[in-house]
């Protein structure tokens, strides 16, 4: 399956978010961990959408 740009994009920013939230948990963040959870489930939608999983 070749993947378009805009899903190549949501896959880095997926990263990017678990990234961030991971660093707001060893902080103590919590609100900051949970928005940027939310906003990976939001990046995960988008390639489940074009992926059709």
């Amino acid at each position: 399956m070749e993947l378009n740009i805009q899903t190549s994009a949501a896959q880095a920013h997926i990263q990017l978010y678990l990234e961030m939230a991971s660093e707001a948990l060893q902080t103590g963040a919590w609100d900051e961990a949970k928005v940027n959870i939310e906003r990976a489930e939001y990046e995960t939608g988008k390639v489940m959408n074009v992926t059709g999983r």
